[in-house]
């Protein structure tokens, strides 16, 4: 699956391998299922006699799909919400965990015990006039990596983020299954189906290196670091939902 080459003139579908010199094969073409398929196989094995021996080690798989439906919902964010400007891993973050910090709540002071105070003057002052921000105020002050145990003081109030659990992607995250369960793996792999050709992209949890393989590319290109970005975002979305980072 590492030679996975030429797109084919219909959405995805892919040309798998080449014409070789000297040779009367023309090549061969799959789709984004059956090159899923074929994936699973090989990571999973076959139950049935003659198959793949199962992998022995726990292996998570998110399919071509995936990354197609998140490139593309924050492709449309990105030209619908104004956030040219704003970093792709914020952007995916923020959907996928529901917390923005565009809305805050108040809380007793108890509840801050183990949080994490941002002391932020610009939050600050804005918290003051009102719990919830403009969605341009909120990103004009370059606040990344909000948590639910964040907080901040407000006079004698404390304000910690409103998750919004009805964003499109935090359902689109639980609905579609990848939320992914960090305690019950040690790789997760996955095919991004890009503009002309597949490549893979594996994460390991013992290292925490990301491993990208394209047979076309000779040096690192933009698809892989956003593959690799959207990835980290499900991967860090998941452990915050469940509180196992």
């Amino acid at each position: 699956m590492e030679e996975c080459i030429n797109e084919y003139s219909q959405h995805g579908s892919a040309r798998i391998w080449e014409p070789q010199p000297n040779s009367t094969a023309k090549g061969g073409w799959l789709e984004d299922g059956t090159v899923d398929a074929v994936i699973r196989w090989s990571l999973y094995g076959d139950t049935n006699g003659g198959g793949l021996a199962p992998n022995p080690t726990r292996t998570g798989y998110i399919p071509c799909t995936t990354f197609q439906d998140l490139w593309q919902f924050l492709k449309d964010l990105r030209q619908t919400a104004n956030m040219a400007e704003s970093p792709l891993l914020q952007m995916a973050l923020e959907g996928l965990t529901g917390l923005h910090g565009c809305q805050w709540k108040e809380v007793q002071s108890s509840q801050s015990i183990k949080g994490i105070e941002l002391k932020i003057p610009a939050l600050q002052r804005a918290l003051m006039e009102s719990s919830t921000i403009p969605a341009e105020a909120w990103h004009g002050m370059n606040v990344s990596g909000l948590q639910s145990h964040h907080y901040v003081r407000v006079s004698s109030k404390i304000l910690v983020p409103r998750r919004q659990r009805n964003h499109r992607l935090v359902k689109w995250l639980k609905a579609h299954g990848w939320r992914m369960d960090l305690t019950s793996m040690d790789h997760l792999f996955a095919t991004v189906h890009s503009e002309n050709h597949y490549f893979t992209i594996q994460w390991s949890k013992t290292t925490g290196a990301f491993t990208v393989r394209d047979s076309l590319a000779c040096h690192t290109k933009a698809a892989h670091k956003e593959a690799t970005v959207l990835l980290w975002a499900i991967l860090l979305a998941s452990a915050r939902a469940d509180n196992n980072l």
